[in-house]
């Protein structure tokens, strides 16, 4: 069994100086294993190339998936730094104050309670300091903003500066172009540790024939080989995704997406669909499903729009504009009936509540669509609305007839998406949409709303009839 040193042994080898510049070797002597006590850690090998790696590197960036340990890693820097230098500067951020508070800051306690030397040091919310010197000798957990970002700047009268981000691919370039002056001070150093999730930003350039490559050492680490995830998980999502997925790239492998974050689907999708035409023998047995996206009211251009799809064919949504919502509510009963629809999906979102209720009065089989609850996947997306997008651009993908709209084709391919913290893929708000656009996607948010009917459709209309009427007839319309 290889023990912590003890503290006697550890005091002297940092008073002479052996720890200043072996971050490895202090973690080994200084932290017991929370799994085997009164074993000392044994980092994992990406994290002791990590530690290994600050000896001579004063920039570190690494991208990881999910599950691999950054944020213990990260701990022990922290910890390291603290303890080797006299009145450090260190601040520490994460891309979320929830990641920054719940996550980054307090692995911190946890392994300052396991450390010999952990009596040196006091742990609060916002402070990791030396009991000795509390006023100069500290580490500080700082949630970034732009308006906040004179906190990354750094001094010129310290013995080190540390600054450690996670999740460091949602930090915005305004922090990193501060924090960049700090980097001026000798002896500073700039880790960054996250998950890749984004293709552009400061986070990206680092890597891969980024612009700022060349002042980085980098490592890339495949959660498939830390010791810490769990391979049952990863293996699944290979088999559900796909291993060249994006999904897969970021959550897994620790690879930047292929996509740019600045569209969640691509033109070239929409125009395949666009372009084909199946026979009606193709889909005449599918469930037929009317999507209703009730016009919020105020904004330029905002319409109502019905859009009908049956399996794998779909047709450019009807747009309804200065009518109001029971009026709405009367066309979409002639657009059932006539259709012979078999479910209506309508956003239920504010205005469209009432539609909603009037419609379950009529006994029209109807599904409530709160695009801003959970998802029916929270591990792939942060919310009903990009699962619903999700599955619109899945659908895009596959042997299927979208009837050619330049409107619609623009809506669809307008979106943009970024990561949460949890790994989510997540739509932006629709307001920015809209503003790129100069109107409202009511043409894509109607279409898209049909794919409610495969999410979460069964659980809210098993007590209402379904039409069983035979399909002839109708494809014409």
């Amino acid at each position: 069994m290889v023990a912590p040193v003890s503290e006697l042994q550890y005091l002297d080898r940092l008073q002479r100086g052996l720890y200043y510049s072996n971050p490895l070797q202090y973690v080994c002597d200084v932290f017991e294993d929370p799994m085997r006590p009164g074993h000392a850690v044994e980092p994992d090998k990406w994290q002791a190339e990590v530690l290994d790696a600050l000896n001579k590197n004063p920039q570190i960036a690494c991208a990881s998936g999910h599950g691999c340990g950054k944020s213990g890693v990260s701990a022990w820097i922290i910890h390291w730094f603290t303890a080797t230098r006299d009145h450090p500067q260190i601040v520490v951020t994460a891309n979320t104050a929830a990641q920054l508070s719940g996550k980054t800051w307090r692995e911190l306690k946890k392994w300052n309670d396991r450390a010999i030397n952990g009596g040196h040091f006091k742990w609060t919310a916002t402070r990791f300091y030396h009991r000795g010197d509390p006023e100069t000798w500290f580490a500080q957990a700082t949630p970034w903003s732009e308006q906040n970002s004179e906190a990354f700047a750094g001094t010129h009268e310290t013995t080190g500066v540390l600054m450690l981000f996670d999740e460091a691919s949602a930090i915005s370039d305004t922090i990193y172009e501060v924090t960049a002056g700090a980097m001026t001070t000798e002896g500073a150093h700039w880790i960054l540790f996250g998950n890749p999730t984004r293709n552009t930003g400061r986070f990206r350039e680092c890597f891969d024939g980024g612009k700022e490559a060349h002042r980085w050492w980098t490592m890339k680490v495949d959660s498939r080989t830390a010791k810490l995830t769990d391979k049952k998980k990863l293996q699944e999502w290979a088999e559900d995704y796909g291993e060249d997925s994006d999904f897969f790239r970021v959550r897994v492998r620790g690879e930047f997406p292929r996509q740019s974050t600045s569209q969640f689907i691509s033109a070239e999708i929409v125009d395949a669909a666009m372009a084909s035409a199946l026979q009606p023998r193709e889909y005449v047995r599918d469930q037929k499903v009317l999507g209703v996206d009730v016009a919020k009211g105020g904004g330029s251009g905002a319409r109502h729009v019905i859009t009908r799809r049956q399996g794998r064919k779909a047709w450019a949504g009807r747009a309804f504009i200065e009518i109001d919502t029971m009026e709405l509510v009367g066309e979409i009963i002639d657009e059932y009936h006539s259709w012979q629809a078999d479910i209506v999906c309508v956003d239920g979102t504010g205005v469209g509540t009432g539609v909603v209720h009037r419609l379950r009065e009529l006994n029209i089989p109807t599904v409530d669509v709160m695009v801003g609850s959970q998802s029916t996947d929270p591990a792939q997306y942060a919310n009903l609305r990009t699962e619903l997008w999700g599955r619109a651009r899945q659908w895009l993908r596959g042997s299927v007839d979208l009837d050619p709209d330049d409107e619609l084709r623009g809506e669809l391919i307008a979106p943009e998406y970024d990561h949460t913290g949890k790994m989510q893929i997540r739509l932006e708000p629709k307001k920015y949409t809209s503003q790129r656009l100069g109107l409202s996607p009511d043409k894509a948010d109607s279409f898209v709303i049909t794919f409610a009917a495969d999410a979460i459709g069964s659980a809210q209309v098993t007590a209402l009839p379904v039409r069983s009427a035979p399909r002839t007839g109708w494809w014409s319309n």
